[in-house]
């Protein structure tokens, strides 16, 4: 079964982290302090970790949470700049794909290509 990371459940955590609570978060998404804590719920079960530690005043991460929170920037990161970049390709009539010829480059260069899909004109 393949698991997946929701990227709002990341942000959630993020704000969580540098805002040093739930209600902060949740004011700066909009949302409740349940929603926020349901979600951290959520990405501490799916990782299979405990993120933070939880009391009355104050939000600490756990050394998984610490360790998690550089992977969680980066994400948020990559995912803000592919929003920001380019429309995807438009169709080729050709060949019926959206590959461009910079991603046909990098898929040569990939290690885990071996063979260019066969449906797919020779870059």
């Amino acid at each position: 079964m393949t698991t997946t990371l929701d990227i709002d459940t990341v942000q959630a955590f993020l704000l969580v982290a540098e805002l040093q609570g739930f209600t902060r978060a949740a004011e700066a998404l909009g949302t409740t302090q349940a929603a926020i804590s349901m979600k951290l719920q959520r990405l501490e079960t799916v990782l299979g970790k405990r993120l933070v530690e939880r009391s009355p005043r104050a939000v600490r991460l756990t050394a998984d949470g610490a360790a998690f929170l550089h992977h969680a920037r980066a994400l948020i990161e990559v995912h803000d700049r592919a929003l920001a970049g380019e429309k995807p390709a438009r169709r080729s009539s050709r060949s019926g794909s959206a590959i461009t010829p910079r991603a046909r480059s990098w898929c040569r260069c990939w290690s885990g290509c071996t063979r260019w899909p066969p449906s797919l004109p020779s870059p």
